[in-house]
């Protein structure tokens, strides 16, 4: 069984993941992605951090700062140039597809994996989000920063990952419509989650999508 899980920012989706890979005794696929990107393509990884779930990448931005021109010759956001945020994109969906041939079951966080593997039969997707103050204090307590602090971070990092999603999607990031099952860590608590993905996804397995 191949599970992606897509999550709000500080709604614990990270922690549940490990959780769920922990009983399964399965890998999980988060900023791995990013190395086995940059080996596959052979790119420095920091292209791919900086691209990481934003479209707005530039190269040029990332070589000489905001103030770049975009100039003339092949769009940053060309297919056929290999360090556009699509070209990074299709590099990574790549990766995602290898890992969900190569693997029998495992865990993938985010970058748009719940669409990219959307016809594979063993596939289930989630979506976990949580109440705002819970995921406030959450994110404030891990990175040891104020709770305003969190929730701009909060704020920016699911407007980031929203538009990234919809954009190489057409789909609208986080819309239950879009996944097998969407839940509230804020109800159950993280094991509490966790426990309940676990059920679904035992219930999912035995008669496929």
């Amino acid at each position: 069984m191949i599970i992606t899980i897509s999550r709000q920012l500080g709604s614990g989706g990270r922690s549940a993941s490990r959780l769920i890979a922990g009983h399964y005794g399965i890998n999980v696929y988060d900023k791995k992605l990013i190395e086995l990107a940059a080996e596959q393509s052979g790119l420095h990884r920091q292209f791919f951090e900086q691209a990481d779930e934003s479209r707005k990448f530039s190269f040029r931005s990332f070589l000489f700062g905001s103030r770049a021109a975009t100039g003339h010759g092949i769009g940053e956001n060309s297919a056929n140039n290999p360090l556009s945020g699509d070209a990074l994109f299709k590099v990574q969906s790549d990766v995602i597809r290898d890992i969900a041939q190569r693997e029998p079951s495992c865990i993938i966080l985010g970058r748009c994996a719940d669409y990219i593997l959307r016809d594979v039969p063993s596939h289930v997707s989630i979506f976990i989000t949580a109440d705002l103050d819970d995921r406030v204090r959450r994110y404030a307590a891990h990175d040891g920063i104020s709770d305003a602090e969190a929730l701009t971070l909060i704020e920016k990092g699911d407007a980031r990952r929203a538009s990234y999603y919809n954009y190489y999607t057409q789909r609208k990031w986080g819309e239950a419509a879009n996944y097998d099952l969407c839940i509230n860590s804020s109800r159950l608590g993280i094991e509490g989650t966790a426990e309940q993905i676990i059920r679904f996804v035992d219930e999912f397995r035995p008669s496929g999508k």
